[in-house]
C-alpha cells in the first residue's frame, strides 16, 4: 500500500494540505488579535513590554504563515519545510509543558487566538498529532530539490504582510493598557477593537442602576461592545454579590482607590467606550440613551 500511496501521492498531497490550513488558520486567529499573545509572553516573563512582545509576535505569526504556505509547495518538503515545522512545533511543545506543567496555566493559550480557545494541555496534544502528521508525510512525500529561491521569497513574504497587515502602534500611553488579566486568570487585550469599560464601586447603587439600563438594551436586542469593568477593591461589597444582586456577569479586574478616583468623573459610575484604545466618549449619565446610540441593532 505505500508504494501505491507514494505513486499517485494523494494521501501526501491531502496530508500537506492538512498541515497547510492548521498553520495558516493559527496564524490569522493571532493576527486578528495580537495583543492576546503579547499579553501571554509578558506575563510569561518572555518579553518586557507591549512593544518587543510586539515583534515576537509578529514573526511568530509571518513564521506560522510561511509554513502553511511552503506545504502548499512541492520545494524541499523533506529538507525545509518539514524540519522548519518539526523545529517550531517541538519548541513551542516544551513552552507548552513549561506553561501547562510548571506555572500551572490553565487558561487559553492563545495558538489559535479567541477564535479557538485551548488550554495549554490541549494544544500540546494538538502538536503531538501534528508531529505524526508530518512523520507520516515525511515518509511518503515526493520533493523538488529546485526552487530554494521561492521559499525565501515566501518567508520575505509572509513576514512583511504581517507587519502591513498588523502594523506596531504605541501602547504605552493608553491609560488601560496595565488592565489585562481578569478574574479566573482570563486575559484580554483592552486595546483592540471597541470595547466598554465600566468603573464602578460594588456598593454603588447608582453603579447598579446603571446596569439595569444595559439589560434593556439587551432585552430590546442591540449589541454593545465587549463590557469590561474595573471594580473598587476597598469596599464592602464583592464583585459576586453585584453581580448577584444585579444579574448581569462581565470579566472584572480590582483596581485601587487611586485608579478609582483617577478613572471616574465626579462620582461613579463611568463608562469609557475605547476604540483600539483611545478613549472615544466617557458616560456618567443618560446611560441608556447615549448607551443605545452605540450600540447595534
Amino acid at each position: 500500500m505505500k508504494f501505491n500511496l507514494l505513486k499517485d501521492g494523494k494521501v501526501s498531497l491531502l496530508l500537506r494540505i492538512i498541515l497547510s490550513v492548521v498553520f495558516i488558520v493559527s496564524a490569522y486567529s493571532k493576527l486578528i488579535v495580537p495583543g492576546l499573545i503579547e499579553i501571554i509572553l509578558i506575563d510569561h516573563g518572555i518579553a518586557a513590554s507591549r512593544e518587543i512582545a510586539g515583534y515576537y509576535t509578529r514573526f511568530l505569526i509571518g513564521l506560522e504563515l510561511c509554513i502553511g504556505i511552503l506545504f502548499l509547495l512541492p520545494y524541499y518538503i523533506k529538507r525545509i519545510t518539514i524540519p522548519l515545522t518539526v523545529t517550531v512545533t517541538v519548541l513551542f511543545s516544551i513552552y507548552l509543558i513549561y506553561t501547562g506543567f510548571i506555572l500551572g496555566e490553565t487558561q487559553n493559550c492563545g495558538c489559535f487566538g479567541e477564535m479557538f480557545k485551548m488550554s495549554p494541555t490541549e494544544s500540546l496534544i494538538k502538536n503531538i498529532i501534528i508531529l505524526i502528521i508530518v512523520f507520516v508525510l515525511y515518509s511518503i512525500v515526493q520533493e523538488k530539490k529546485k526552487g530554494l529561491f521561492i521559499n525565501i521569497i515566501v518567508l520575505i513574504f509572509s513576514l512583511g504582510i504581517v507587519f502591513v497587515a498588523s502594523p506596531l502602534k504605541e501602547k504605552s500611553g493608553s491609560i488601560f493598557s496595565r488592565f489585562t488579566n481578569f478574574n479566573n486568570g482570563e486575559r484580554a487585550d483592552l486595546l483592540n477593537g471597541k470595547k466598554l469599560i465600566a468603573v464602578f464601586d460594588p456598593d454603588c447603587e447608582h453603579c447598579q442602576e446603571s446596569v439595569e439600563e444595559i439589560k434593556k438594551l439587551k432585552d430590546e436586542k442591540i449589541v454593545l461592545p465587549d463590557l469590561y469593568i474595573l471594580f473598587l477593591n476597598e469596599s464592602g461589597s464583592t464583585p459576586e454579590m453585584f453581580f448577584e444582586k444585579t444579574e448581569i456577569y462581565a470579566p472584572y479586574h480590582g483596581i485601587t482607590i487611586n485608579e478609582f478616583f483617577d478613572l471616574i468623573g465626579n462620582s461613579p459610575p463611568r463608562y469609557y467606550l475605547l476604540e483600539e484604545g483611545k478613549i472615544i466618549e466617557t458616560f456618567d449619565d443618560s446611560f441608556y440613551v447615549r448607551l443605545k446610540r452605540i450600540g447595534v441593532d
